[in-house]
């Protein structure tokens, strides 16, 4: 009988995968860093998801220009190897999600409306802005460059329903203690 409920509750929890999406603009111009290195997992119980994290690597996030990559990764100010992570806290009754995005230690509590959730996907875009995370826009050429604050995140999650042992948890979602400043 104990196996049995520990698979139930091990299917429960499962692997996704997804895409995230960073576009900015600069002074001079556009631009966007994706990554397809997208860690995931989520449990739902009646239709409701009730556990999402999303952690995506720093130094995955790419664009077609190594600079402006080797720009961003410093204007982090941590790691390139740091995971950006999202904890899920709740999904409210109007489908938003409700949650907090860390990178390093900073913390930003966001509420984001999916445009999608539906299928095993979760899919949307937010804005946010850098220096709620402790990153000070990129300012280059003493100035004559200088990034906008605001950016837009947009994401794409796809449940694969592929089971996750929960030590595989603690490495991918690392606690806050965890991870370098």
């Amino acid at each position: 009988m104990r196996h049995i409920l520990f698979l139930t509750l091990f299917a429960a929890i499962v692997w996704a995968k997804g895409t995230v999406e960073v576009r900015g603009t600069s002074s001079l111009h556009d631009w966007k860093m994706v990554s397809h290195a997208v860690s995931a997992y989520m449990t739902k119980e009646n239709g409701t998801i009730k556990t999402l994290r999303v952690s995506v690597v720093i130094e995955t996030l790419k664009s077609d220009n190594e600079a402006l990559d080797s720009d961003a990764y410093a204007a982090f100010g941590v790691d390139r190897k740091c995971p950006v992570v999202f904890t899920l806290a709740e999904q409210k009754q109007d489908g938003s999600l409700e949650g907090v995005i860390r990178i390093g230690c900073h913390e930003q509590r966001v509420t984001v409306m999916p445009d999608r959730i539906e299928d095993g996907v979760i899919a949307g875009a937010f804005k946010a802005k850098m220096s709620s995370f402790g990153i000070k826009p990129p300012s280059l050429f003493a100035g004559m460059l200088t990034v906008e604050d605001t950016i837009e995140i947009t994401y794409t999650i796809s449940d694969d329903g592929v089971p996750i042992p929960d030590i595989l948890l603690r490495c991918y979602f690392p606690s806050k203690e965890c991870m370098a400043p």
